[in-house]
């Protein structure tokens, strides 16, 4: 009896405030992951829309110029699936977007592509990207 009356006003053991301690930590590592999952997810659906907008600068690009699309600079470059491709940067449409397109976010490329014969394509590469997602075709009439 003189053991159980002690114990009422010891207050918590060690062993049960480590327990607490270890479980905040894992709470706090789980709302961590999934924070900095959202965040990269976030980038891939803001590059993806900044595509959209590049996709429409094009096209806008193709109204004002009697139909054809923007240039292409002659660059050696592997293109998709390995091919040889002609490359540039995306400057002949820069007038038609907003600046933060081209830097925004952080470690995504945009590229626009000639495979020849009145074709081009237009390319988002960065993390987390799936190819299929990030491809737009165009092709000259």
């Amino acid at each position: 009896m003189l053991y159980s009356q002690r114990r009422k006003n010891k207050g918590f053991t060690l062993i049960e405030l480590v327990i607490v301690i270890v479980i905040l930590g894992l709470l706090a590592m789980i709302a961590s992951l999934a924070y900095s999952n959202m965040i990269e997810k976030t980038k891939v659906s803001l590059a993806k829309r900044h595509l959209r907008v590049l996709k429409g600068a094009v096209v806008l690009y193709q109204a004002e110029h009697n139909g054809n699309y923007p240039p292409v600079k002659t660059t050696d470059m592997t293109g998709i699936e390995g091919k040889h491709a002609e490359a540039v940067g995306i400057g002949e449409i820069q007038k038609y977007v907003e600046k933060n397109v081209f830097t925004e976010p952080a470690g995504y490329k945009y590229e626009y592509k000639s495979k020849g014969a009145g074709n081009y394509d237009l390319i988002l590469t960065g993390p987390g990207v799936n190819p299929e997602d990030a491809f737009v075709h165009f092709r000259a009439e």
